[in-house]
């Protein structure tokens, strides 16, 4: 994986906001000076201390950034300042936001973006700063750097300290998966459509902070977005976001795969019987239509998975919303997929689901089109009655009214996490 992407590049609260607008500008074109300098190591870097800056001064045109070797913003900012009779330096905090992207993107990059800063800076009390925040980087807190800088690099390391917690996630098609992938994420990230979507391996990471979401292309550039909106997975091969969900805090990443039925492209069988064989996750997620399960691609493919891996599978039966009350029996459907897995003596608990209603669930109605907001109060109806309680039939106990929890997804999202952690 990308190690930027579980890594937060925006702040909502920079000191540098607290003072007036001609010298916040003076300072996002003193980070642009920086930002090319560093790009030259590294050509996300632009990216990265753009969208610093944009936290800073807002909707920042791009001219704010050199594209040069000047650095007389540089040396203007880490310079002392005055508005009206108070003088002022910003160069403690320019300093510490320097190192810090630098540090983001390759901790290697310290020493070399601390030799840039030295050779850029006059005076020997600047140099003493400087030579101070860099000495004491990695062996205590900076001195004298605003609280809100120091708690966005504890949060980010905090997160990325945790072990990485993969989870694959298998089905034919049609059986629902990306949109499951949606609804455990929050958001409407995965295409849906009725035909294969899906025809490679793309990875879903969780990020740790609210600040829309960044793509690693298929080119291996990247791209942030900072409102999420509906994606087409194919544009992309890595995406990192905030999930809405009960894994949340956890660093962990949901790895989707082709469905292995697609008989217009057999490749799609291959990749995800090679991901499978890999064993590069912790858990598989294996996803069902509750309405086809038990085809012959999908008994194949699960005979493969048992085959393959030791690791724990969870299943889920997806779209029991399609249930009619007084015609179908949610019960003995549970039973019937029991009875399944116990021919290949599987031992596991089921889950029974409705991905499509649990996103709803989790979107702003004020959000939604016409046509999703009349499927949106459909869904509200329909998981009003006692009938819908998906996870009563697992636990045998009632979900209250709680609406998304009676989709499933709750009951879900808790058994991923404990089987992870």
């Amino acid at each position: 994986m990308d190690s930027l992407l579980t890594h937060s590049f925006r702040i909502a609260n920079h000191p540098i906001c607290e003072l007036k607008a001609k010298f916040r500008i003076q300072y996002v074109m003193a980070l642009g000076e920086f930002g090319y300098f560093l790009s030259k190591k590294d050509r996300r870097a632009k990216l990265l201390v753009e969208v610093w800056a944009h936290s800073i001064v807002p909707n920042t045109p791009n001219s704010f950034y050199a594209q040069t070797e000047d650095t007389s913003n540089i040396k203007s900012v880490i310079s002392l300042k005055r508005d009206g009779l108070h003088f002022f330096f910003m160069r403690r905090i320019f300093f510490f936001d320097c190192l810090y992207l630098a540090t983001i993107l390759d901790t290697n990059f310290l020493e070399y973006t601390y030799s840039f800063l030295r050779n850029t800076c006059k005076g020997l009390i600047t140099k003493r700063i400087l030579d101070t925040i860099y000495l004491n980087w990695d062996t205590s807190e900076p001195k004298k750097i605003p609280l809100q800088l120091l708690e966005h690099r504890r949060r980010n390391i905090s997160f990325n300290q945790q072990p990485l917690k993969r989870i694959l996630v298998v089905a034919t098609m049609s059986a629902g998966k990306s949109t499951l992938i949606n609804a455990l994420t929050g958001h409407p990230i995965n295409k849906v459509a009725v035909t294969a979507c899906t025809n490679d391996l793309y990875y879903i990471y969780n990020w740790h902070e609210e600040e829309g979401n960044v793509m690693k292309q298929k080119d291996g550039s990247i791209q942030y977005h900072p409102i999420i909106s509906h994606q087409n997975i194919g544009e992309f091969s890595e995406v990192a976001l905030h999930f809405h969900s009960q894994l949340s805090d956890l660093r962990i990443c949901f790895i989707d795969t082709p469905g292995v039925n697609y008989a217009r492209a057999k490749q799609h069988k291959t990749i995800t019987y090679d991901a499978i064989k890999k064993n590069e996750y912790e858990a598989v997620l294996f996803v069902s239509n509750s309405n086809y399960f038990e085809t012959d691609d999908e008994i194949e493919l699960l005979r493969y998975v048992v085959s393959h891996t030791k690791k724990p599978i969870i299943f889920v039966l997806n779209k029991v919303d399609t249930f009619k009350q007084g015609h179908d029996s949610i019960g003995k459907m549970l039973q019937r997929y029991e009875n399944y897995l116990n021919k290949l003596k599987l031992k596991s608990t089921i889950v029974p689901i409705s991905s499509e209603a649990a996103l709803f669930f989790k979107t702003d109605a004020n959000h939604l089109n016409s046509d999703d907001y009349c499927l949106y109060e459909q869904y509200k109806k329909k998981f009003s009655q006692e009938y819908y309680d998906l996870p009563s039939y697992c636990t045998g106990k009632s979900s209250n009214k709680n609406l998304l929890d009676r989709t499933g997804i709750t009951l879900l999202e808790n058994i991923i996490k404990s089987t992870i952690q």
